[in-house]
């Protein structure tokens, strides 16, 4: 294989799932060297999450009731012909952690890979989470004692490679309500505020990213925050005319790479709308509508996961069971997993290679070398509200404020 040239290698990686290379870094030196540099995880992030021609579904993460056990399954393993399929959920290692929030019930902020796990006292602890390389990083804290949290967000400004935690929170002012917004920086470890959010945002909302905007579901309208300006807009929903009052389940999804809203008719249909912008201006299309709800049952929460563009499936989750719905045929097959709990949550997700050591921390970064007094410097996390140094890798002198869950070598 050394007669090979590298870029043969990192052309070949980057069609393959970060969770295969993950297993595979380990096989030979020159494979770690293309897998771990921080350039390759830029490009195997742009070329298989967010270009359009990966034919990837991605995984599954799924919660159980009380946050304490996760375990995912690939969605590609999936297949509308097989029938009424039976497969198996792979357990995950959790993030379970004294002084950390737990994970709350998905689905979550997340962007390429990485998850934000959130509390909602907006003083406590935010973690962003690689569930693949088990990397985590807390946030630092922010004093807003004023404040009540309503929203928050993860995304990427690709414009100046930063990864951005954002958060809306309500202010009371002369009986009014103020929506104020902070912004992380992941690249300069900072927080800052931007424009007011215009609107309130329905219920603790997370946030949607998709290519370098995020979106959150008002009560009339859709909210979206151009990282680019970091300013709002208004996007109106689809127009449904006089059944408007008759719709519930309204959700805001991701699907085959576009921002849909769906929703359920009374017990007649199922019914979903993709998202086209031309020139700023905005047009809804309908994707799909499935009228035989009998065929998974009327009652009970339902809410699309995945859409497959090639064979107009999509999969969706009704209480506690998954179905294929045919939007030519009408058809509907139920999908059975084994190793779940009676209650669970769960939403999609693309592993990443992306490491937090590379990134946080403004020029230096957190893998900037320091010499560690650690006992001292984890009793003054508090006092200075920054993480506390709990990870030494290789050399016990080598502090860093990242976490390392499981120690990669």
């Amino acid at each position: 294989m050394s007669d090979i040239p590298s870029e043969v290698f990192h052309n070949i990686f980057c069609r393959v799932p970060a969770e295969s290379l993950f297993l595979v870094r380990g096989v030979c030196k020159s494979w770690r060297q293309i897998i771990d540099d921080p350039d390759f995880i830029k490009s195997h992030i742009k070329s298989y999450h967010q270009s359009s021609s990966t034919t990837s579904l991605g995984q599954l993460l799924i919660r159980n009731e009380n946050g304490g056990r996760l375990s995912s399954l690939s969605l590609d393993s999936l297949n509308f012909d097989y029938g009424n399929q039976t497969i198996e959920a792979t357990p995950v290692k959790n993030l379970i952690r004294p002084g950390l929030p737990r994970l709350t019930p998905l689905p979550i902020a997340s962007c390429n890979g990485l998850i934000l796990i959130t509390h909602s006292n907006v003083n406590k602890i935010w973690v962003l989470w690689n569930p693949l390389t088990q990397e985590f990083y807390e946030l630092p804290e922010y004093d807003c004692p004023d404040l009540r949290f309503e929203a928050c967000g993860l995304g990427y400004d690709c414009a100046d490679d930063d990864y951005k935690v954002v958060r809306i929170d309500r202010m009371y002012h002369s009986q009014n309500s103020v929506y104020k917004t902070l912004v992380y920086s992941l690249k300069y470890d900072s927080w800052k505020w931007i424009n007011d959010c215009p609107v309130n945002v329905s219920g603790r909302s997370q946030g949607i990213y998709l290519n370098g905007v995020l979106y959150w579901m008002s009560w009339d309208c859709i909210i979206a925050l151009d990282f680019s300006t970091e300013d709002y807009r208004q996007l109106p929903l689809p127009s449904v005319g006089s059944e408007q009052r008759t719709y519930s389940d309204v959700n805001l999804d991701v699907l085959g790479g576009c921002l849909v809203v769906s929703c359920k008719h009374k017990t007649k249909r199922f019914d979903g709308w993709v998202m086209k912008e031309n020139g700023g201006n905005i047009s809804w299309t309908k994707l799909f509508s499935f009228p035989n709800l009998h065929d998974i049952g009327y009652m009970g929460h339902l809410r699309p996961i995945t859409y497959s563009k090639s064979n107009r499936h999509v999969l969706v989750q009704h209480n506690n069971d998954f179905f294929w719905l045919d939007t030519d045929s009408n058809t509907a097959k139920k999908i059975q997993i084994h190793g779940l709990s009676r209650s669970f949550s769960c939403q999609v997700w693309q592993g990443s290679l992306f490491r937090l050591e590379n990134i946080v921390g403004g020029d230096e970064g957190i893998g900037a070398k320091r010499t560690g007094r650690v006992k001292e410097m984890r009793a003054k996390k508090r006092l200075h509200g920054r993480p506390p140094i709990l990870a030494i890798k290789e050399d016990t002198t080598i502090c860093k404020r990242l976490k390392l869950d499981m120690t990669i070598t």
